[in-house]
């Protein structure tokens, strides 16, 4: 009985043991698993934060060029200049982040494309612009405000839907 008695001490504490075993083993898995989560809830995040700055880029820099033809301060233009240098690097390190997703690298050939565009638009309006424009008449006057608020704004609608896809796909693999 003795013998009995002491082998159950033995299987008991192999028992124990064992259950130990196993409980660290989920627990480190789970707990990997939950850390890899939130380190890609974390870079999804990031991509997102990266599209706002990008948004904001598209407009400062179109603003500050738009300013500069109407002020004529070339204050702007180094205004613009800094944003576009930003908008550039910001859209290299979305490019960087999504490296493993094709769809988005496509999104972001076609945002850069639009981008170029909408920088040439820009820039042919103001090169066009007249140093120093006899008063034109008020329609001419008109027609020449509008076209120089609008240069440009098809291709940033353009980048901005991109923009709004990408952002939907990121939210897609957020959920």
């Amino acid at each position: 009985m003795r013998y009995l008695y002491e082998r159950m001490h033995w299987l008991v504490l192999a028992f124990a043991t064992v259950a130990l075993i196993l409980i660290a083993a989920f627990g480190f898995h789970a707990t990997s698993r939950f850390a890899e989560s939130a380190k890609w809830v974390a870079h999804t995040h990031q991509v997102e934060t990266m599209f706002a700055r990008i948004r904001s880029n598209l407009f400062a820099s179109q603003d500050a060029l738009v300013a500069e033809s109407v002020t004529s301060d070339p204050s702007f233009h180094t205004l613009y200049t800094q944003s576009e240098s930003a908008l550039a690097a910001d859209v290299a390190q979305v490019r960087e982040l999504t490296a493993d997703n094709p769809a988005q690298q496509s999104r972001l050939d076609n945002l850069e494309g639009l981008i170029k565009s909408r920088d040439a638009a820009l820039t042919n309006l103001i090169a066009s612009t007249p140093s120093s424009p006899a008063p034109p008449q008020p329609q001419t006057h008109q027609e020449y405000q509008r076209d120089r608020f609008m240069a440009g704004q098809a291709p940033t609608i353009q980048a901005l839907a991109v923009l709004d896809e990408m952002l939907a796909d990121e939210e897609r693999l957020l959920a």
